[in-house]
């Protein structure tokens, strides 16, 4: 199934990653900063949780709580977020044509997400603090080498 995971976006970019993603029949999953420390292997495992679209994300899936602890979770996540890495997402199983039209379409929109990856059987393994911190990396060879 084509899945987006979404790490730190900001709300503006979760929204337009959103609305394209429906238009092509894509999952998107905001994934919390408390999860940053799972395998992209083991965030993928989580059925329906985090997915962003018709019915209610599914918070409680990674707490385990109560509404109001749901909440208190939601708020921490989001201050964690804001002081946290930069914007990513990572497309999972999406194909060539999709993933072409949605770069085209983020480039268009002048997204601020930093980082966009693909899913491999390499990355699948590392954690997100991993698979972003070897995307800085990469985006500073690139820059250097320019």
């Amino acid at each position: 199934m084509e899945k987006i995971l979404l790490f730190g976006t900001k709300p503006a970019d979760t929204l337009l990653v959103k609305k394209l993603a429906d238009n092509m029949r894509i999952a998107v999953q905001k994934v919390p900063v408390s999860l940053y420390d799972c395998t992209i292997e083991q965030l993928l495992a989580v059925k329906g949780a985090g997915i962003i679209g018709g019915t209610q994300s599914k918070a409680q899936d990674f707490t385990g709580g109560t509404q109001n602890e749901v909440q208190n979770f939601a708020v921490g996540a989001v201050q964690a977020e804001l002081k946290s890495e930069p914007g990513m997402l990572l497309f999972c199983d999406v194909t060539e044509k999709h993933l072409d039209k949605f770069l085209f379409e983020l480039r268009n929109k002048q997204s601020s997400i930093d980082y966009k990856a693909v899913l491999t059987p390499t990355n699948r393994m590392w954690n997100v603090r991993r698979l972003s911190a070897h995307m800085a990396m990469e985006r500073m060879s690139h820059e250097r080498g320019k």
